[in-house]
């Protein structure tokens, strides 16, 4: 691999050829790469050289017009005028760019505006994209390459000042007068120093007059706020800050001939990218101040850090100011626990709680993906987890504590001047004692080389390793305790008794007596001391103790060092100490590895070996100059090269942490893990077993194929904040071959035992130059992924019998459990609206509101009530009846005492109704409490029937129904509001006179639904009627029959107008015998009905009145019809009537043929099942099937055949273990549950639907083998009328292939486990299904949804079409053992300072390069993997996430 694959293609190769002569000078561009006219390079040219020829004049005028002595009086004004010089060229040059720029995008505009053909270039379709054609020396396109115009215009007064200034105190810099006083005229450096700075003077002035170079210390990809243009300035500034200090200070002596000599090879050092950009080198000055110096932690982001450093500044400045050391170390001690708090975690509470809602607008709808990764991140809550009341009454405990030992300590240090002796000692001790316990934890102790005697011996037995780590969770809680609260209290205690030793705390101030540079020195050890001691208890710990020894050891009489500037120094001494470490493993692992790794090897990588042999003490310095400015060890192409990156801050990467990540699917399952992993690392971290979690660490979780990158933000008291990042799960060959050294390494630690390989010290770590160290295994709650091949068991004979048995039973009880809750929600519902209503009419009659039947001169609006079952929230129209309206009549009665409740609708009407047409209208209830308008019976309090006048066309409509919504996502849904015969969608004559809704039982004050039964029609009453129906096309007349009405019925059928006979008995609570229908029948009043029920198709789904249609034509033959689902069954006695033996309520359609609506097609129900049900249990409308669902367009006769594979038993048990609590207590339940079961009618209702669901995957020569199962499961079933209907309502339709993919489920179990015995296992299995199963496709919305929300089982099927192999994926929560490494830190930013530069910088994004493929001793491919995009693919990355380690 190594000799085959190139380091740079050619491409690429000659392109960064390209890029160096840019970097190098400024930004010239004088190699293209193809031809270009001369004029080109010589403007170029011309403006590199201005400055430096205009510099040159003024030198020589300014040394050969002047002495010496006269020349320091003329300085500053020759400067001055140079600069403006400058100031004008760059200004004269920026516009006229921009002039140009603009005038040419006018003349486009107006040529574009005018019609006319925009002059195009002539373009070389073979030339490169960044080719340009040049037409003359000064033509648009040349002044736009040659000076590109800023993108800010503000820019170019600033970007000319800034060149000015450079220019100008660089002629003041690198004046030979100058730089002959400087280095006592020595004048073979001066003339070095000339040549070389005004080359570095013009390289830095051209990026402001042109465009930044291409950077190899590039930060961002991008540059949107032109910025880089001035990183070149800034480092030009530096150098003239401290000459100019030296000029008025001689103690800057030294320093300004260095900075001298640093100027002139800045072009050097920017060649290889060591100075880092401007926001970068500000932020990590900012970050080395608020650490070293201020006793902070690196940031998790650029705000925190400005934020925190700005708080660290006020505590320095207020203990520097304040004029007493008690005072002083008061406010050191207080705040110093207080800073190192998790205060970026309340600020980012705070800052998510105020703004929690973002407002944007999107027009795309967003993928399910995105959806599901749009909900806030999950997060652990409780005490430490999140700031509540317990978190900060612990701080504040705590604070307290720490103020109080830090004041008693100063204000008695007197008296115990003895004491820091013992508490050093203690100090050292409890350092030892830390360590120890720390390093028991870990599998590896010894700098890693062995195994750990007292770790568990096998991470497989999962009862004796948790055993043994519960052993040693005894000496990680006494850990806990020393490291949280009496380390850091001792600590403090120590340093009080320090400061304020031998001083009068109270009257003289920390710098009392120090020069200016010692006192401020002398202030930051103090206030460092006393924060570090919390924000890092155990490095504070180790430092203090080399402080106290040395103390110890020093003779008498030396004390040129205080304490606290000792602490200060051991501090960075320690860091940079550990950083050299840590390099000095990554530079061996790297030059081992390259020769080791036969895959690895070169041609060229004998030879780099030998020269980093030979030129060790070169490496060597180049490795503590890295350390010494905190930066990453670069090794160029991974190979053992080694330069120096440029410095950064800790998280090093630019984006914000979790911004973004190369999301998939499998996102979700880290997204999940990330929380139970933040439990898990709780532990790890606070018992040490993960040794400390220092800012920078980096960790690697690894089970089963997920590899988890964990990175340290910040540490501080009692927490530390990580970023979870997730590799991808489908694996490359480099992944796999790293990710099996892996669990080689994992494997090696914490499954073969000590004691199964001779135990003792010789089991060393047989991965010693590893960047991984193995450090603990825990458990995690997530889910295991299992993927079977279901070759033998999808293929099998009768799976597909099997499934389809599955499924009747199935769909059974996926109906009844839905619809009974959908039942118990409505009548929860109505419950709610009662309460409401009441409330309402309580305070409408306790605020006097006008009466019902004052309506003289006045509009009255009437509104019906709605039902809370069924839509309540609908908006209903209203209309205003007036007390002459000619059409209703609502103030009078009626000459027979009737008042009417109609309003007729015809094409007029609607016309002039506009939007109010289509309203259901009911008279208003009389007054709450008026005994007027009861009427008793028998003694008993009744509310009897109005009556009701049949004008021209006339139904029964009950008032508290809502138009029925089509099925599922019906275009004719959003019209079904608009209340008219065509336009809305009538109720099914079941829930005319039904009470399904009411839930059956007398409820008082509530309007009731009247059950009538209507007698049959002859045939030529009906054939009467249909040619009647063709002729007439007028709207019918809605009338609502209400109970509780203040007009009784009428006591003489002789009145003017025609009434009903009462239907319902209130003193038998039974209905009254057929002659009351007959009644009904006999009179016009019933014949009117018929025609409307006919007419308008009564229960079909709604149409849309401004569609045209055509009628089928429908034939019913003589015969007999069968009987409906809802009708009685054959042979009952409510069944039999005149016709045929039997009275039907609604003869079938069996020849109705299909129409065609604007392209679409509408299937007309060949069997309506919406009928009345004349049940036998006034119970069973509990579960009555909703009315969308009661229309099949299926033959009665095709589907008798299948009516005997009804699992009536399955569904009687099924009855018996649904919630009847909303019609009583238990033991009226459970006697429903007896009469319900009893009821044939509502068994017919279901048996219908479900087997007539059944047909839509029973197609005859469809079902042959598993493609047809895998098809079915994914929803793509076989087309036929019964799935298009299905698929008309979405809610059926996910129920029907909900119940085929639990029926595949359990078909895949019994071929698996056994059969199922019974229906109460069958019960449990589909309980658990829909409880802690989610069974369908990974695509999904729902399937993320579930992996969110922590469903404990997940199950989909696939297919392989690489294999032709059908496959299981079976996710479950469990929990897993996770085994966690730490990795190199130094390695880990060795190899991302190389990926920026490689990918930023030379562009190399091949993705076979040689810097990516696997180096499993490094990991480098999966390093590569683990940083942020653009630049590395992480396919998960959390935000900052804070974990508490107590």
């Amino acid at each position: 691999m190594g000799m085959g694959v190139p380091l740079l293609n050619e491409y690429k190769r000659s392109f960064l050829f390209k890029r160096v002569p840019q970097t190098i000078l400024g930004g010239l561009k004088l190699r293209l790469g193809y031809e270009a006219p001369y004029y080109v390079y010589i403007n170029q040219i011309i403006l590199w050289l201005v400055p430096l020829l205009l510099g040159c004049i003024f030198t020589v005028i300014l040394e050969l017009a002047y002495t010496d002595d006269e020349i320091s009086d003329f300085l500053l004004l020759y400067t001055c005028l140079y600069g403006a010089c400058i100031i004008i060229f760059v200004v004269v040059v920026q516009t006229i760019s921009t002039v140009v720029e603009m005038k040419e995008k006018e003349n486009q505009e107006h040529a574009a505006a005018g019609g006319l053909a925009i002059m195009q270039k002539k373009m070389n379709l073979l030339a490169d994209e960044d080719e340009v054609e040049f037409e003359s020396c000064c033509g648009a396109e040349t002044l736009t390459f040659v000076v590109p115009p800023k993108k800010f215009k503000i820019n170019i007064a600033f970007h000319a000042l800034l060149s000015g200034a450079v220019c100008g105190l660089g002629f003041w810099y690198l004046l030979p007068y100058t730089v002959n006083k400087l280095y006592g005229h020595n004048y073979a450096a001066t003339v070095v120093i000339f040549i070389l700075g005004w080359l570095t003077v013009c390289i830095a002035q051209y990026s402001l007059t042109t465009l930044a170079p291409p950077e190899p210390a590039v930060y961002r990809s991008m540059d949107a706020h032109e910025i880089l243009p001035l990183t070149r300035p800034l480092y030009s500034f530096i150098c003239y800050a401290v000459h100019i200090a030296h000029w008025y200070n001689s103690d800057f002596k030294e320093a300004d001939q260095v900075l001298h000599g640093i100027f002139a090879g800045l072009p050097l050092l920017w060649l290889v990218g060591l100075p880092p950009p401007a926001e970068v080198f500000f932020l990590w000055l900012l970050e080395q101040i608020h650490v070293w110096l201020l006793g902070g932690s690196p940031s998790a982001s650029s705000p925190r850090l400005l934020i925190n450093f700005t708080l660290s500044a006020g505590v320095f400045f207020g203990c520097y100011f304040l004029g007493s050391t008690f005072a002083s170390a008061l406010l050191a001690g207080s705040a110093g626990y207080l800073l190192s708090c998790d205060i970026g975690s309340l600020g980012s509470q705070i800052w998510s709680s105020c703004h929690h809602s973002t407002n944007r607008v999107s027009t795309r709808k967003p993928s399910p993906l995105t959806q599901v990764l749009s909900t806030p991140h999950p997060r652990n809550k409780g005490f430490l987890w999140s700031w509540c009341f317990s978190t900060a009454l612990y701080h504040i405990v705590v604070l307290i504590l720490a103020a109080a030992a830090t004041g008693f300590a100063t204000h008695r240090a007197d008296s115990l001047s003895g004491l820091w002796r013992s508490l050093g000692y203690g100090i050292i001790g409890l350092c030892v004692a830390e360590k120890l316990l720390r390093d028991v934890q870990s599998v590896y102790g010894g700098l890693g080389l062995w195994r750990n005697w007292f770790y568990p011996e096998n991470a497989d037995d999962a009862s004796g390793f948790r055993r043994m780590k519960r052993r040693l969770l005894v000496l990680g809680v006494i850990r806990r305790c020393l490291v949280t609260w009496v380390c850091p209290l001792v600590m403090v205690f120590y340093l009080g008794l320090m400061v304020g030793a031998d001083v009068d705390v109270m009257d003289i101030s920390l710098k009392s007596g120090k020069s200016r540079f010692s006192g401020i020195c002398y202030v930051l050890g103090v206030v460092r001391a006393f924060r570090w001691a919390w924000q890092s208890t155990t490095h504070a710990m180790l430092e203090m103790s080399v402080v106290h020894a040395v103390l110890i050891a020093k003779p008498s009489g030396y004390d040129d060092l205080d304490f606290p500037v000792l602490l200060l120094v051991t501090s960075f001494g320690r860091d940079r100490f550990f950083q050299v470490a840590n390099k000095l493993f990554f530079w061996l692992a790297v030059l081992v590895s390259s020769w080791t790794d036969k895959k690895q090897r070169r041609s060229s990588t004998a030879p780099i070996i030998i020269l980093n042999l030979i030129f060790f003490p070169v490496v060597l310095a180049v490795i503590v100059a890295a350390s010494a400015l905190s930066a990453p060890l670069l090794c160029v192409f991974t190979l053992p090269i080694f330069f120096i990156g440029f410095p950064r801050m800790v998280k090093f990467w630019s984006e914000p942490v979790g911004a973004s990540a190369s999301t998939c699917p499998d996102t979700l399952y880290y997204r999940q893990l990330s929380t139970e992993l933040a439990r898990t690392l709780h532990s790890a971290f606070a018992n040490g077993s993960l040794g400390e979690p220092q800012a920078g660490n980096h960790y690697l979780a690894r089970f089963q194929d997920r590899l988890v990158w964990v990175m340290v933000l910040e540490r501080g008291a009692a927490f530390c904040t990580v970023s979870i990042k997730g590799l991808e799960l489908q694996e490359t060959s480099c992944h796999t071959a790293e990710a099996a050294r892996i669990d080689d390494q994992f494997t090696e630690a914490f499954t073969n035992s000590a004691a199964g390989r001779g135990g003792g010290m010789c089991n060393f770590n047989h991965y010693p130059l590893h960047c991984l160290l193995p450090m603990d295994s825990a458990r995690v709650k997530t889910y295991s992924d299992a993927k079977n091949v279901l070759t033998g068991v999808i293929d099998a004979p009768g799976g597909v019998e099997t499934t389809l048995a599955f499924f009747t039973k199935a769909l059974v009880w996926l109906l009844l459990r839905d619809i009974n809750r959908r039942k118990k929600r409505e009548e929860e519902a109505r419950k709610r609206k009662e309460r409401e209503i009441a409330e309402m009419e309580g305070s409408s009659l306790s605020g006097g509101g006008t009466e019902w039947g004052s309506t003289e001169g006045k509009a009255r609006k009437v509104s019906p009530p709605t039902d809370p079952g069924k839509g309540g929230g609908r908006r209903r129209d209203k209309v205003s009846i007036t007390s002459g309206d000619p059409v209703m009549t609502t103030s009078s009665p009626s000459p027979a005492g009737i008042n009417l409740n109609m309003m007729s609708f015809g094409p007029k009407s609607l016309k002039k109704g506009g939007g109010s047409s289509g309203v259901v209208v009911r008279p208003p209830p009389p007054p709450f409490g008026d005994p007027s308008h009861n009427h008793t019976s028998g003694g008993k309090l009744m509310s009897p029937l109005p009556p009701i006048n049949i004008g021209n066309r006339t139904s029964l409509v009950h008032s508290q129904q809502p138009p029925r919504p089509g099925s599922g996502d019906s275009r004719h849904s959003s019209k079904s509001r608009s209340y008219s015969p065509a336009a809305a969608s009538l109720q099914s004559y079941t829930d005319i006179f039904s009470d399904d809704d009411d839930g059956g039982g007398d409820r008082p004050g509530i309007n009731k639904k009247v059950r009538v039964n209507l007698a049959q029609r002859s045939q030529q009453h009906h054939q009467q009627k249909e040619q009647q129906h063709q002729q007439q096309h007028e709207l019918s007349t809605i009338v609502t029959i209400t109970h509780n009405h203040p007009n009784p019925l009428p006591s003489s059928p002789t009145s003017a107008l025609t009434s009903l006979p009462p239907l319902f008995n209130p003193e038998t609570n039974k209905s009254f015998p057929e002659g009351g229908a007959a009644a009904l029948s006999d009179s016009d009043n019933g014949k009117d009905i018929d025609d409307l029920l006919s007419e308008t198709d009564f229960g079909m789904p709604a149409v849309d009145v401004n569609i045209p249609r055509t009628k089928p034509h429908m034939a019913f033959g003589d015969s007999p019809s069968p009987p409906t689902a809802l009708g009685p069954p054959a042979g009952s006695a409510r069944g039999r009537g005149a016709a045929g033996g039997r009275t039907v309520l609604f003869p079938t359609k069996p020849h109705s043929k299909m129409t065609v609506a604007n392209g679409n097609h509408i299937f007309k129900p060949v069997m309506n099942l919406a009928g009345s049900p004349d049940f036998k249990c006034q119970y069973s409308s509990h579960i009555s099937i909703p009315h969308k669902w009661r229309e099949l367009p299926i033959e009665p006769s095709q589907l008798s055949r299948y009516i005997s594979q009804f699992p009536t038993a399955w569904y009687h048990h099924v009855l018996k273990t649904l919630d009847w609590s909303n019609v009583g207590d238990n033991a009226k339940g459970r006697s429903v549950v007896q009469e319900v079961t009893q009821d044939d009618t509502l068994t017919n209702c279901y048996s219908q639907l479900v087997m007539a669901c059944y047909l839509a995957f029973d197609c005859g020569g469809y079902h042959s083998g598993p493609s047809y199962l895998y098809k079915c499961y994914n929803g793509d079933v076989p087309w036929n009328a019964m799935m298009d209907w299905l698929a008309e309502d979405k809610e059926l339709h996910s129920l029907v292939i909900k119940a085929f993919r639990y029926s595949f489920k359990l078909m895949l179990d019994q071929m698996l486990l056994g059969d199922i015995s019974d229906g109460e296992e069958l019960e449990q299995c589909l309980t658990s299904f829909d409880q802690d199963w989610y069974i369908g496709r990974e695509t999904d919305p729902e399937w993320g949804t579930a992996v969110v929300n922590t469903r404990e089982n997940l199950f989909s099927l696939g297919y392989s079409q690489a294999q032709s192999v059908y496959t299981s994926r079976t996710m479950t929560l469990q929990e897993l053992p996770v085994a966690i490494g730490r990795v190199n830190r130094e390695a880990v930013s060795g190899q991302w300072a190389n990926l920026n530069l490689e990918l930023l910088y030379m562009t190399n994004d091949d993705e076979e390069r040689y810097s990516i493929q696997a180096q499993p001793a490094l990991l480098r491919n999966l390093t590569v993997q683990a940083a942020d995009p653009p630049l590395g693919y992480p396919i998960y990355s959390s935000p900052p996430m804070a974990i508490p380690t107590l």
